[in-house]
């Protein structure tokens, strides 16, 4: 989602087990890696060669992608339209997320786009106050 790949198969996680621990990071970017059988694939529909470098260091999984030269962009995700829903006696969330293309000099957005919208179900208890929607589809 940092990069200009084409997302091709994703699936979200069944069950959000907690927050994110980071408010500023965005909501409904995890997805179900399993070899064989659900798993996150991408294409790059660029003139540009990528290499994506994976990493686990005891708890934590570290991702890098290089390319063969300079592409003047970043790419950032955001959230949009982040709501909580229950229905069939669950709890949901459902967020927009839109990549961003910035222009790196100017830092002035070229374009933004819907990727996805993400739905899952809440297997942590929501701070009080929350809006819930009831029975939404």
């Amino acid at each position: 989602m940092h990069a200009p790949f084409t997302i091709v198969e994703r699936h979200p996680h069944q069950i959000k087990d907690f927050p994110c621990p980071d408010e500023d990071e965005p909501d409904g970017v995890d997805a179900t890696v399993s070899e064989g059988w659900l798993d996150l694939k991408v294409k790059n529909n660029t003139n540009f060669t990528f290499q994506v470098e994976i990493s686990i260091n005891g708890l934590y999984i570290y991702g890098r992608i290089f390319v063969d030269r300079a592409i003047g962009y970043r790419y950032e995700v955001i959230n949009r339209d982040k709501s909580f829903f229950t229905k069939g006696g669950k709890t949901f969330e459902r967020v927009s997320v839109f990549q961003r293309k910035i222009d790196i000099k100017s830092e002035q957005i070229i374009s933004e786009q819907l990727l996805y919208t993400d739905i899952c179900e809440v297997g942590y208890s929501l701070p009080e106050g929350t809006v819930i929607f009831e029975n939404e589809e």
